[in-house]
């Protein structure tokens, strides 16, 4: 996401999408984004089913991050519009795609945050850490969707809470391996 914005730096990181980068000559990026973001799901997806104990939350987290992965794939696929223009049926998919994107991330890491407890001991207070500032981006992004004074804030919640939960996915990969 830091590549697209100093490539297209003429968008705001506080008012557009990262999507907005997509649409322009930040196209190549924006698909390789969404293709690294595809495989680490996947493989964090499958990685749940080899957790030696058995738990409710791992085959549930399982169905999630499978559900985020596809639903990467049809942002790719279904480009946006950027404000001001009149909307499509692709950015409509678009929409409905991100919004399925999002709500399967934060129902994984909102889920997961306590059976993972016993599995990363005392590292499990940054998870947490990293959970309160997903939360913050989320809600904050979903108040600027609704409140327009809030709206020219939406990129940077978007950002918070994408930034946090893929540090989030990283640090819970790392500690997945350690274990």
């Amino acid at each position: 996401m830091v590549v697209l914005h100093k490539r297209k730096n003429q968008l705001s990181v506080f008012t557009n999408a990262v999507s907005d980068y997509g649409i322009i000559s930040g196209k190549k990026i924006f698909l390789y984004l969404g293709l690294s973001t595809y495989l680490s799901n996947l493989f964090l997806s499958f990685a749940f089913l080899t957790l030696s104990n058995d738990f409710t939350e791992k085959y549930f987290a399982f169905y999630l991050l499978l559900l985020r992965g596809i639903s990467v794939l049809g942002v790719i696929i279904f480009p946006t519009e950027l404000d001001n223009r009149p909307t499509t049926k692709s950015s409509k998919m678009h929409l409905f795609f991100v919004i399925i994107q999002f709500t399967a991330l934060a129902v994984f890491i909102f889920n997961i945050i306590i059976p993972l407890h016993e599995y990363t001991g005392n590292q499990f207070e940054v998870l947490v850490f990293l959970k309160y500032i997903i939360e913050i981006g989320l809600y904050g992004l979903c108040v600027a969707l609704i409140l327009k004074p809030i709206k020219r804030y939406f990129g940077i919640f978007e950002r918070i809470f994408l930034y946090a939960s893929a540090l989030f996915i990283l640090f819970l990969d790392i500690l997945m391996i350690m274990n």
